[in-house]
């Protein structure tokens, strides 16, 4: 939410990824002006405890309707994919 973030992020001499919550107001905006500043951008996903693969399902095809250029997910769900290898 920082103004400016994007040109800010441009400036690191280092390949940057920017991880933006979908589900965050003015999220596909943030996630234009990063691309438009070069910068990959990653979706911050949150599965429920005990997600099936058809919740999984919804949860990242909301996330990258939201976020269509997004190179990559990052789990921070509670229960998710790494806490459970049946999602």
């Amino acid at each position: 939410d920082m103004a400016g973030a994007p040109t800010a992020v441009a400036a690191i001499p280092l390949p940057v990824t920017v991880a933006i919550d979908p589900a965050r107001p003015g999220a596909a905006a943030a996630m234009a002006a990063y691309r438009a500043a070069r910068i990959e951008v990653a979706a911050l996903v949150r599965l429920p405890a005990g997600a099936r693969p058809a919740d999984v399902a919804v949860v990242y095809e909301a996330a990258f309707a939201t976020l269509p250029a997004a190179v990559a997910v990052l789990d921070i769900g509670e229960g998710g994919l790494q806490g459970d290898s049946a999602a």
